[in-house]
């Protein structure tokens, strides 16, 4: 059997670091399988390293002018797609004409969407376009709205959830796979395709677990990983922090991951806005060998995603294979991890309750590692 795989394949990509584990999983079941780079060749994602240097992949643009007879001799094509147009271009187009299989990394598709008709022929059309054809008058009015009383973040970091767009992208597709629950049954609805879930295979590179841990000097880290976006609730632990006086005193928060200027200003602006000071730490950008020693060094790992529009969520499988105690927001995927293995927080009542977890982890630290060595033998079984 022969596979072509479509998939971003730089070493930035979490997408591409799972093809690489399930692409050797396929071979070592002796099928024949070629990854195909579906990203748009701009020299910023040229200049990136590949996941693996040695992998003898084919640029999908390299046979754009005639895709169906490049893979005339592929039994199945698999498309990996994600909400990002240029790191998914060819699997968008080329599904058009020897459709395939999608691995559906996210919930909405709606940056993608966005992209595509900004950036490409007029023939796509526009994006209230696609609103308009796979959402309905409510969808439109609902971004219409946000864009003329100029609160357009609110759709892109909201609403957009309320109103998934598959249509444009996988009316051709043969089957999905999804990640999670929560949005194969809105795929099935929306595309009428078979639709199956199957977790998120990813693996964190082996690092020695401490059997036991204290908290030192009686001090809790907490971390959060990943591009700092607002969605990731930073300003909610900031301020559970600030209210409370043992946790002023004991905790200190940890952000480390890619950040704008934009981004730097709202942290800082979060922290000046409380009434006392928060022992906060922004790094920006690290290597993977800084971010494994600030792995290493917290005790507790703040996932939390509101809204929550990815289907899977490769920096919380890394957090609940550390073994490290994890907060997350009871949504999306997230929801879907059992409380026996992570602290759930409601985005209704997210302050309240990330500072309620934070004290229980102060007031009894060994019950929280216990839990999360529990959590990583699960993840390890779960995302293999």
């Amino acid at each position: 059997m022969k596979i072509a795989w479509y998939t971003p394949f730089s070493n930035q990509s979490a997408i591409g670091h799972f093809s690489q584990l399930v692409v050797g999983a396929l071979r070592n079941l002796e099928i024949d399988v070629q990854i195909i780079r579906s990203e748009n060749r701009a020299k910023s994602i040229r200049s990136l390293a590949a996941q693996c240097p040695l992998e003898k992949w084919r640029w999908a643009s390299d046979i754009d002018r005639a895709p169906k007879s490049q893979l005339a001799d592929c039994d199945l094509v698999v498309y990996n797609v994600g909400d990002h147009y240029d790191f998914h271009a060819y699997c968008f187009r080329h599904q058009k004409t020897v459709p395939g299989v999608t691995i559906l990394h996210d919930y909405s598709l709606h940056s993608a969407l966005n992209q595509l008709c900004h950036d490409t022929s007029p023939d796509n059309g526009t994006y209230r376009d696609h609103l308009a054809t796979e959402c309905g008058n409510d969808a439109l009015a609902c971004y219409d709205g946000a864009i003329r009383s100029q609160h357009d973040s609110k759709w892109w970091q909201e609403d957009v959830r309320n109103y998934p767009v598959y249509r444009w992208a996988l009316r051709d597709t043969l089957a999905v796979v999804a990640h999670a629950e929560f949005y194969g049954d809105a795929v099935a609805q929306h595309i009428g395709c078979p639709v199956t879930t199957i977790p998120l295979a990813y693996d964190t590179p082996s690092s020695t677990v401490e059997p036991t841990r204290c908290l030192t000097d009686g001090k809790l880290t907490v971390l959060t990983v990943g591009a700092v976006n607002a969605n990731k609730r930073h300003e909610s632990v900031i301020r559970a922090i600030a209210e409370s006086n043992i946790l002023r005193d004991r905790v200190e928060y940890r952000i480390v991951g890619n950040v704008t200027d934009a981004g730097r200003r709202r942290i800082q602006a979060a922290v000046e806005a409380q009434a006392h000071r928060v022992d906060v730490t922004v790094t920006g950008t690290v290597n993977h060998e800084t971010l494994k020693a600030e792995i290493a060094g917290a005790d507790a790992i703040a996932c939390l995603r509101y809204p929550a529009l990815e289907g899977a969520s490769a920096s919380v499988v890394e957090a609940l294979q550390s073994g490290k105690p994890v907060l997350v927001c009871s949504t999306g995927c997230y929801a879907e991890i059992p409380p026996e293995f992570a602290y759930h927080v409601s985005p209704q009542n997210e302050v309240a309750e990330i500072s309620q977890t934070l004290h229980a982890l102060i007031d009894d630290y060994p019950s929280a590692w216990k839990r999360g060595q529990l959590a990583r033998r699960w993840a390890l079984q779960r995302h293999s």
